[in-house]
């Protein structure tokens, strides 16, 4: 286990050293990732049958096609799809209530 400061940028090498003078690197091994930061969202309501899409705005969503979830207050978006680095589409489900939390998720693609 090998905790790791804060940083930024990609393709860093990782160099590992035993004891007993053992060693190994993986050459562009590790790369940071910036947490997701959302600033808005489009349309902020809708209507209680749900079925409509919104738009979560930010930043850090990642620079290529990545696999996106979202949730509205607690439920899952019925569809969520990455749209940039900036924006991801959710199809928000029925229900009924107000000032609900948004959150999404993103995972590096391979």
């Amino acid at each position: 286990l090998c905790t790791v400061p804060r940083g930024s940028g990609a393709g860093h090498d990782v160099s590992v050293l035993f004891e007993g003078g053992s060693s190994g690197s993986l050459a562009r091994g590790f790369s940071f990732r910036p947490p997701l930061h959302m600033t808005g969202v489009q349309p902020a309501h809708g209507p209680a049958a749900g079925l409509f899409d919104i738009t979560i705005l930010g930043r850090d969503f990642g620079v290529v096609d990545n696999t996106a979830s979202a949730t509205v207050g607690h439920t899952a978006c019925l569809t969520t799809k990455w749209m940039s680095r900036s924006a991801i589409k959710c199809k928000v489900a029925p229900g009924f209530s107000k000032n609900l939390d948004i959150s999404a998720h993103t995972q590096t693609s391979a």
